[in-house]
């Protein structure tokens, strides 16, 4: 959390997709639930091979978000 707080603006909402499916409770984070197949497609789609990883979207339209950002993976 410590390393989120630095790298991400205040003013940017976080969208955490717990792929364990083991929420917490933290201030300022939003968990999306998702069946394990729609998990796999995100994984895929953005090309996730380490967790946790850090990626800005952009919504270009009600209905229209891009990834924003390469992958930056939280090291310890």
């Amino acid at each position: 959390m410590e390393k989120l707080k630095k790298e991400i603006p205040k003013d940017a909402p976080i969208l955490a997709v717990d792929i364990f499916q083991q929420r917490k409770k933290i201030p300022g984070v939003i968990y999306t639930t998702a069946g394990i197949n729609t998990i796999i497609k995100i994984i895929q789609y953005l090309n996730i091979y380490e967790v946790p990883v850090v990626v800005k979207i952009k919504r270009y339209n009600k209905k229209l978000y891009k990834q924003d950002s390469p992958l930056e993976v939280l090291k310890d």
